[in-house]
């Protein structure tokens, strides 16, 4: 026997080379009848029809040795002039540690009934549904896959149908997007006259009387997704809810025994047709491993992410304005990149110490214009006295220098200090082309210096003593080069 992770690994094989494709647009698949199933149909990926009361079911089938079963039925959309199958999420076979089967909707088929929408329905003599639960039976006998193993998903018209298999049986499990519960008067009427309805008969009765079905239902697991931006989605919670006695259409997430609704809110063109909020191919199998008392918590954490999500993916529009507000954002950081590589290029610093007992000195920039940072650090005190750092990236500063105590004044014109990411200091070059205190030029010629390599002058002063010095600098060719 495979082991579940040996058995995807192959499906997903097999879904990339695109042999999948040419299997499910089959033209001309075999068809058998119900009776006619056995294990060796079954014993790859495969595409199928199977007659049963007289009605047509196209299938697609990936076989598996784990005991659970996954039917995907198809939502409502206008099939194409040739009525090709749609197949809806057919790529999930993938994902999933079980058989999985996708079963068209055979009310595409009915003559004049092209209407965007099937559920299943049916004509008047059989309620479709019906053959979609003898095929999963069949198959369920096939590999002694039980009812609490048997899952649903789908969404829309497919969520009509797969909730009310669900309804109508015991121990299934349905996972449900935006399913259509309540037909109202505008949907009948339109499907009504494309196939040539009438409502009224009682035949139809069980088929328009969804709520109540699930409602009756206490075995079966359901789990329906609903998004608030839609209308059309939340007059069916409204009605849903209502046969539960609530209100209140405000939560996030409503639990009645076997019954949890999760209510998103995606904002798009088309919200009924919210596609990014399709619930992950591995929800289904959680849902069935949870603890009852685990389900809400990990039901509400699914909403919060898928919500995250569909931030990101909510429309073409969306995605576009996403990207462009994460180009802006490259962009800005580019440009901060480039205005800081700038500022440190063009950044000077001078250590300044007066060194005797305790001494000190105090820093006063004459020109506001051009800032620049004056700092006292603590690595640059001693019994000496207390150093200040002055760094600017203007090329010209213009400082009162005031000095407290008596000694020698030691003033070190450097570059910036800069690592690697080896911790390795980065020689980052200054050309200082004027140093002068008090109007005299301390430096014969300019000069090219950095953290480790810097011009040092020294000066005698006493205490209380006042001067102006005056830099000018700008980025060494050695640093551009």
């Amino acid at each position: 026997m495979k082991f579940a992770s040996e058995e995807i690994n192959e499906r997903i094989a097999m879904f990339s080379t695109g042999k999948f494709k040419d299997i499910v647009s089959e033209k001309t698949p075999p068809c058998y009848k119900l009776s006619e199933l056995d294990d060796e149909i079954f014993s790859g990926f495969t595409r199928f029809d199977v007659q049963t009361s007289g009605v047509t079911y196209e299938c697609v089938f990936t076989p598996s040795q784990q005991r659970e079963l996954y039917v995907f039925l198809s939502g409502a959309s206008p099939r194409p002039v040739d009525l090709r199958a749609n197949f809806d999420r057919i790529s999930w076979h993938q994902y999933f540690n079980g058989c999985c089967i996708n079963i068209e909707d055979p009310t595409y088929k009915l003559k004049n009934v092209n209407s965007g929408w099937g559920g299943y329905f049916g004509d008047k003599q059989k309620f479709y549904i019906e053959g979609v639960e003898d095929i999963v039976k069949t198959i369920q006998t096939i590999y002694e896959i039980a009812n609490t193993n048997v899952f649903f998903i789908s969404s829309s018209a497919g969520g009509f149908a797969s909730l009310h298999i669900c309804a109508r049986n015991e121990g299934y499990k349905c996972l449900v997007r935006n399913p259509q519960i309540f037909l109202g008067e505008r949907e009948l009427d339109k499907i009504g006259r494309l196939s040539k309805l009438d409502f009224s008969q009682p035949c139809y009765k069980e088929r328009l009387e969804l709520g109540d079905s699930i409602v009756r239902n206490k075995t079966s697991k359901f789990f329906m997704f609903f998004n608030k931006c839609s209308d059309w989605d939340m007059s069916n919670l409204k009605q849903l809810l209502d046969k539960f006695g609530v209100d209140d259409v405000t939560r996030n997430y409503y639990h009645f025994g076997n019954k949890h609704i999760v209510v998103m809110e995606t904002h798009i063109q088309e919200p009924h047709n919210n596609h990014c909020c399709s619930f992950p191919a591995t929800i289904f199998t959680r849902l069935a491993l949870y603890p009852s008392d685990d389900i809400e918590y990990m039901l509400l954490s699914f909403l919060k992410a898928n919500q995250e999500r569909c931030g990101l993916q909510d429309t073409v529009r969306e995605k576009d304005r996403v990207i462009l507000g994460l180009r802006k954002q490259l962009e800005k950081k580019e440009d901060e990149i480039r205005k800081s590589v700038a500022r440190d290029l063009c950044t000077a610093r001078l250590d300044i110490k007066s060194h005797g007992t305790n001494n000190d000195v105090e820093i006063i920039n004459l020109q506001p214009n051009m800032p620049v940072s004056v700092t006292k650090p603590a690595w640059f005190k001693d019994a000496a006295g207390q150093g200040v750092v002055v760094e600017g990236s203007s090329g010209y500063a213009k400082l009162s220098l005031h000095c407290v105590g008596a000694g020698l004044l030691k003033l070190d014109l450097r570059g910036i200090t800069k690592m690697s990411a080896e911790g390795k200091r980065l020689p980052y070059w200054i050309t200082f082309s004027s140093f002068r205190i008090n109007g005299r030029e301390l430096l014969q010629h300019p000069m090219d210096v950095w953290h480790d390599e810097p011009v040092t002058c020294r000066k005698k002063v006493q205490h209380s003593e006042d001067m102006i010095l005056e830099i000018l600098w700008h980025p060494s060719s050695r640093c551009l080069a």
